[in-house]
């Protein structure tokens, strides 16, 4: 039972960070993982889980309130019942979608209770009182993760037994099944990038990392710098998309000489636009967050309490883009501020306009590189470490992933306060933006091909006996490509998830009776 708190609500603290850091991604499976382990006595086996974890749902993505599976209910209580019962990956992953599925309902059964704190929050920022709603931004997080450990605790404690009795009652098929799941499921996942990632630019690179993998052994390593020359050659020497408008853009920002907000407000501000998401709540989305970011701007540029209430409440507003590139509509937002302080013909409404317009581009920039990329990368190489169970996978993982999370938040910041409301149309004029998400995606694309190669592993224990000799279906199918079933299923899966658009979590399921039935059968 002291493991069990001790899971719950450690495992839910640094889950919960993830809101509090810019996304740095410790709420996914490859960082829960070791840490469960940790406390359970086996970080060996929580590292190898978690790997496992992160590579069966390495296409979810949370955007927005969008998700399919919480990760980190699937990470907690799956690594900690496998660990439990003495049992391994296939279990956690298994356990995953139902843990997953009970806690959303719970979630959502508490959701009126987070809302009403959130508009109490809210009505602290109409009345202009920042302490009161910085008091509120805290609590608020703190709720959130105090919650999710008495629910991790109370799924730990009741649950671990009714688990075990489970397991040991269950047929060999069955077990045999889930095994033969786990290789199936993260195929899933790599059909889900292909659809945010492939184009007929970069298809070609998914059978370069899926031939550097299958035929000449390289591992996902060494495929992720080869993948970065690639996106290097592409940078440097592909077409620079420049539009021509560059030159007849002016530039609107304050005078160098004359700026209000020094080099201390604008580093409290840095440091606070990672906690956007800390009181993120269904109404507003991640107004609140930016807001608590921008008080430390709205002080110093305004004295009057009606502007500073005016000013508290316009940045209260619904907003939402990707985290790690938010400061580059901070910095945007700040230099307005100042301009509309110093009377230089910048309104409220002005700074709300930019901002909504500009949420969706970074966003969707920001989603295709972080998301649907850079994360990639860093998540197939730290797995790859991590199911040896190398418990340094974790670090790899974070420190990987949040070099660029650290250096966008700080100079996105203060590069486009310096340049004002123009710098993200100047960046997009130049045809630097465009280059960037086209190199993003061309390491994303050649990651997953090595990665449908080395990790999906799909086969097939099927075999014919005609006269004396005994056909291996699996032997005849790598004398025509290796990996073949692998290739198949993630471009069947991606097929279907383009096309149909079925729920994520009904396909999950589907393929864990597929892998249960062809187990049955032979087929696996």
């Amino acid at each position: 039972m002291i493991q069990f708190f001790l899971v719950a609500f450690l495992g839910s603290i640094v889950a919960s960070l993830n809101s509090m850091t810019g996304q740095a991604l410790t709420n996914r499976p490859i960082v829960l993982g070791p840490l469960v382990g940790l406390i359970m006595g086996d970080v060996v086996q929580g590292t190898i889980i978690g790997a496992t974890l992160e590579l069966a749902y390495m296409g979810v993505m949370v955007i927005g309130i969008s998700t399919s599976v919480n990760m980190a209910v699937a990470a907690i209580l799956g690594t900690a019942y496998a660990i439990s019962t003495g049992q391994g990956p296939e279990m956690a992953v298994t356990l995953a979608i139902p843990c997953s599925l009970l806690f959303t309902l719970v979630g959502q059964a508490l959701t009126p209770v987070k809302q009403a704190l959130c508009r109490v929050g809210l009505s602290q920022a109409e009345k202009g009182d920042c302490r009161k709603f910085e008091l509120w931004h805290y609590l608020i997080w703190c709720y959130q993760w105090i919650v999710n450990g008495i629910v991790y605790f109370l799924a730990l404690s009741l649950g671990s037994s009714a688990v075990e009795s489970l397991v040991n009652a269950a047929p060999e098929a069955i077990i045999s099944g889930l095994q033969a799941a786990t290789t199936i499921i993260p195929a899933l996942g790599f059909g889900m990038l292909l659809n945010l990632c492939m184009s007929k630019e970069t298809i070609a690179f998914f059978f370069i990392g899926f031939v550097f993998s299958v035929y000449i052994g390289v591992d996902n390593v060494g495929v992720a710098v080869i993948a970065a020359a690639f996106a290097l050659i592409a940078f440097f020497f592909g077409k620079s998309g420049d539009n021509g408008e560059e030159e007849e853009m002016e530039v609107a920002a304050p005078g160098s000489e004359n700026r209000l907000l020094d080099k201390k407000t604008l580093n409290k501000i840095y440091w606070r636009s990672y906690q956007l998401e800390a009181d993120f709540g269904y109404e507003r989305f991640q107004g609140a967050g930016f807001a608590y970011s921008m008080i430390p701007a709205i002080e110093k540029l305004y004295s009057d309490p009606a502007d500073v209430k005016e000013a508290l409440n316009r940045h209260t507003e619904f907003f939402n883009t990707t985290p790690t590139c938010v400061t580059l509509i901070t910095g945007i937002a700040c230099a307005m501020e100042e301009q509309k302080a110093k009377g230089e013909g910048v309104n409220g409404e002005a700074i709300s306009a930019v901002k909504v317009a500009l949420m969706g581009p970074v966003a969707g920039i920001g989603d295709a590189i972080f998301w649907g990329s850079y994360r990639i990368v860093c998540a197939s190489i730290a797995c790859q470490m991590g199911l040896t169970g190398n418990i340094f996978a974790p670090f790899m993982f974070l420190i990987l992933f949040n070099i660029p999370n650290v250096l966008i938040h700080y100079f996105g910041l203060m590069k486009t306060y310096e340049l004002g409301s123009n710098a993200i149309g100047k960046l997009y004029a130049s045809g630097v933006m465009d280059k960037v998400a086209l190199c993003c995606s061309i390491m994303g694309m050649t990651m997953i091909g090595a990665m449908t190669a080395s990790l999906v592993g799909i086969r097939t224990a099927l075999s014919f006996t005609i006269g004396d000799s005994v056909i291996v279906i699996q032997e005849v199918l790598d004398s025509i490509m290796p990996e073949i079933l692998s290739l198949g299923a993630v471009f069947g899966l991606a097929g279907l998830m383009k096309k149909k658009q079925p729920n994520v979590t009904v396909v999950v399921m589907s393929l864990m009776v597929i892998g249960i039935i062809g187990a049955w059968v032979g087929f696996f």
